[in-house]
């Protein structure tokens, strides 16, 4: 023997001394043939800084020997001194193929030879075939499944030689879905179509060359690079239970293929009893046909036995597929009752991602959005139902410091596709100027699950109130000064009443509220509404909005605020008070919360409650309200208000205009106190 191989051979026997060895970095594994007990072994395996050529780390040539069976690699291409190796160690590769040699002696005629490895400890990566093949008789042996395989030596009196092959192939199968039937469901209509998805994506991303069901080419069966493809076969069912054994192959050269079978069983509807169950259902599972009903529930898991027939789950048991969770609740989110790895957490939507926010956010109508809604069951039609959005004061989102906490639902008339119900608008008087916040958002779809939240962004608010300039709590362009609008004789400013106009700047209405502070008063046009939520009603007034803030904050028992109108007019009988959320972009009467006087009108909000936009008891009240005169109450006898006049008699006709002309001094005084804007 060369000196130069004994190191070489040295260092292999100890780096491969056992039957298989791995490392966090490749594998081996020994591959023996013979006739037992006379037996040659070589060794396989796979590290990333081997070589695919002779390498001396790794490869060693077999000993000279002169027993009657004899294994190795055959490499002259190599170069070596010797071109028989025991041990061939390749890189790391997606497909390596060694191709070995048995030669056993004629003494061993009419025998059994056989070749054996052991793999158990080799540590192989799961998703990685190995195989040997008889390359006399193209049998294939999966190595995982068999640990040896036998073959006769024939009679032939001279020295034989057999070929084998050893595969090993890194698989990434696509994933495959079979959305529609459920495994075990019974039909009684032999017509059926099987449905579902397969998609390469995060395996190799090299689409999907096809999906077959029991050998027929299913419909749009195909994808590329990692799209989904929505796949879909008409069969006909044979009488009895069907196998349906489903493939999707990927585009790549390796044509990896996952493989599902299922079984679902056609019978003729037959219901002696008309039930609604067909009787070789209740014979199959409940012995007769007099346990159960179409109206029964035996197993108490809130589905009845009816729906457990239809679905393909167990009338006997209240967790079908044995992964925990209830066949009732898996059917509620739609998960599939029958699988056990599916589970509704698979069906939850994905955190949301909120799109960046650029500069500083402003304080009236800023709208927040995100990049979009998706979920694992998107090709099954779902879409968003609802979103949930959290404005904090600090980043872990702590009790006590929530600012906003809104579920703003889908409205029933919006498309599915749309976008309204995803974002949230933050109206005047919720934020507050030169602050720091953070928001989050998650969504839910049609199981009626949540998505995790998104992560946390942080935003700052303008550091100018551009409609409060002077602070004082007032929207500058609305603000009036000196006047008595709840003509007591006393200045408003005494009384702690705040004075401002309304949208079309033509009367002066007085707010005061019992306790807290009144901050952000301004008014609303009812041009900020939705077209589907304007009422048919007189709007006098249009909306006000403002903050009360500096309240108590008892989550137990929230703050309870009144908040009195003083009004230029007398106000109808008939009067109504609105509510709107510019979140959910819904308008609500809200006039059972609301006390009317001739004059007056006083609102009770409750912190956190339907009357607070914030959705959160929190110390701040935002409320954008007003009143509404009911279209049929706006004129005949009773008293109404006009949106232009200030008309107090009860006939509902405008001033004469010499009335008019001898208030026009009073009307400019109140004109000139006014504050410019």
């Amino acid at each position: 023997m060369p000196q130069l191989i004994v190191p070489v051979i040295m260092a292999a026997l100890c780096l491969f001394g056992s039957s298989a060895h791995a490392s966090n970095h490749g594998w081996t594994a020994k591959i023996s043939g013979g006739v037992s007990p006379v037996m040659s072994t070589l060794t396989i395996g796979e590290f990333p800084d081997a070589e695919n050529d002779f390498d001396t780390q790794y490869d060693a040539p077999a000993f000279p020997t002169t027993t009657d069976v004899n294994a190795y690699f055959e490499h002259p291409e190599w170069g070596q001194a010797e071109s028989q190796f025991l041990y061939d160690i390749r890189k790391t590769a997606r497909l390596q193929v060694w191709d070995f040699t048995l030669v056993y002696a004629d003494r061993f005629k009419l025998q059994d030879a056989m070749v054996s490895w052991d793999i158990s400890n080799a540590n192989l990566p799961a998703t990685t075939q190995l195989t040997l093949t008889d390359l006399a008789t193209d049998t294939v042996i999966d190595m995982r499944e068999a640990s040896e395989y036998f073959f006769n030596t024939g009679w032939i009196m001279t020295p034989q030689t057999r070929y084998f092959r050893v595969t090993a192939e890194y698989l990434q199968p696509p994933e495959l879905t079979i959305t529609n039937p459920a495994d075990g469901t019974i039909f009684t209509d032999p017509n059926v179509t099987i449905r579902g998805t397969a998609s390469d994506g995060g395996f190799g991303d090299s689409g999907i060359q096809s999906v077959t069901v029991n050998g027929l080419v299913a419909t749009d069966g195909f994808a590329s690079g990692n799209d989904t493809a929505n796949w879909h076969l008409d069969m006909v069912l044979a009488t009895g239970p069907n196998t349906l054994t489903i493939v999707a192959t990927d585009s790549s050269p390796y044509n990896d293929a996952t493989v599902k079978v299922i079984t679902v069983s056609y019978y003729p509807p037959t219901d002696t009893d008309n039930d609604s169950l067909l009787d070789e259902w209740e014979i199959q599972n409940f012995g007769s046909l007099s346990v159960a009903n179409g109206t029964t529930d035996t197993d108490g898991d809130g589905v009845l036995d009816r729906d457990e027939y239809l679905r393909g789950t167990n009338p006997n048991s209240v967790d079908t597929d044995g992964d925990g969770i209830s066949d009732s609740d898996e059917m509620r989110y739609g998960s599939n009752p029958t699988v056990s790895t599916d589970t509704p957490s698979d069906h939850r939507p994905n955190a949301p991602v909120i799109r960046a926010i650029d500069s500083d956010v402003s304080l009236d109508k800023y709208v927040f959005d995100v990049e979009g809604y998706s979920s694992p069951d998107i090709a099954q039609g779902d879409y968003l139902t609802a979103s949930q959005w959290e404005i904090s004061q600090v980043n872990d989102f702590t009790a006590g410091n929530y600012v906003v906490q809104k579920i703003i639902e889908k409205k029933t008339t919006a498309a599915t596709n749309a976008v309204e119900h995803r974002r949230l608008t933050v109206t005047y008087g919720i934020l507050k100027k030169a602050t720091n916040y953070w928001i989050r958002t998650r969504h839910r779809g049609l199981t009626g699950l949540y998505s995790d939240w998104s992560s946390p962004v942080v935003f700052t608010t303008v550091s100018t109130d551009p409609f409060d300039l002077d602070s004082d709590g007032n929207d500058d362009r609305y603000h009036v000064a000196g006047v008595d609008t709840n003509g007591n004789g006393v200045d408003d400013q005494a009384e702690a009443i705040h004075a401002l106009l309304d949208v079309s700047k033509t009367h002066t209405i007085g707010i005061k509220v019992n306790k807290g502070t009144i901050k952000n008063l301004s008014v609303m046009s009812k041009t900020n509404l939705p077209t589907d939520q304007v009422p048919n009603d007189q709007l006098p007034y249009e909306f006000f909005s403002f903050r009360v803030e500096g309240l108590p904050v008892d989550a137990f028992n929230p703050a309870m605020v009144t908040v009195t109108f003083s009004f230029p007019e007398t106000l109808s009988p008939a009067m109504k008070w609105y509510k709107y959320d510019p979140a959910t972009e819904l308008l609500s009467d809200y006039t059972s919360n609301v006390e009317f006087g001739s004059k007056f009108a006083v609102v009770t909000l409750i912190d956190g409650g339907v009357g607070d936009a914030d959705g959160v008891v929190n110390g701040t009240i935002v409320d954008p309200s007003g009143p509404g005169l009911p279209a049929a109450s706006s004129s005949g006898s009773s008293v109404s208000v006009s949106p232009t006049t200030s008309s107090t008699t009860s006939s509902g006709g405008a001033l004469h205009p010499i009335m008019l002309l001898a208030l026009l001094p009073w009307l400019a005084g109140i004109r000139r106190r006014a504050k410019s804007i």
